[in-house]
């Protein structure tokens, strides 16, 4: 009987080993596929952005020439706006040195707006591709002609009116024939 038990208890010991063996494998398995599901959503995430930014890539600006030689900036219909909340943070930051994060994070505020830092760096990445803003240093900002424009603001620095929406400078009160003398 001895020898018959010591080869029930090796079977047995036999069973084991291969019985945890498979349920390694089960886990290994299920790891697997969960490794996969994962991979899969991150595969449609970078798709979901990689179209996000091919449609931003086509609204993106464009130069055009002119008649006249002169190249000038195109901006679409949809980047030709800015929210009420961005277009007055726009009004308070515009100014002949630029802006900088903290000056625009003080502009946010004084509009009771609520941004963090990283959607500010957001919102310049955008206007900067969009034509509104251009970078005069790092971290560092200037509202561009087509920028003051769809901001409300009615002058640029130099004095000129800058160009409606169909790119037209609308002339000045007193060059305009139904203007009244003073």
């Amino acid at each position: 009987m001895s020898a018959i038990d010591g080869k029930l208890q090796e079977y047995q010991l036999e069973v084991g080993y291969w019985t945890d063996r498979q349920r390694g494998y089960e886990s290994q398995a299920r790891e697997c596929a969960l490794k996969a599901d994962l991979l899969r959503s991150r595969i449609a995430g970078i798709k979901e952005a990689l179209q996000i930014l091919e449609s931003t890539e086509a609204e993106a600006p464009s130069t055009e020439a002119s008649a006249s030689g002169a190249a000038r900036l195109t901006v679409r219909k949809r980047q030709r706006s800015l929210t009420g909340h961005w277009q007055q943070i726009m009004q308070l930051v515009d100014g002949h040195e630029g802006f900088d994060y903290d000056t625009l994070a003080e502009a946010v505020e004084a509009v009771g707006h609520d941004a963090n830092r990283d959607t500010l760096r957001s919102q310049m990445s955008l206007y900067k591709q969009s034509g509104i803003v251009e970078a005069i240093e790092d971290g560092r900002f200037r509202l561009t002609d087509a920028g003051r424009r769809v901001a409300g603001i009615a002058q640029s620095d130099t004095g000129e009116v800058p160009p409606n929406e169909n790119g037209a400078a609308e002339a000045a009160p007193e060059a305009r024939p139904d203007a009244n003398p003073a």
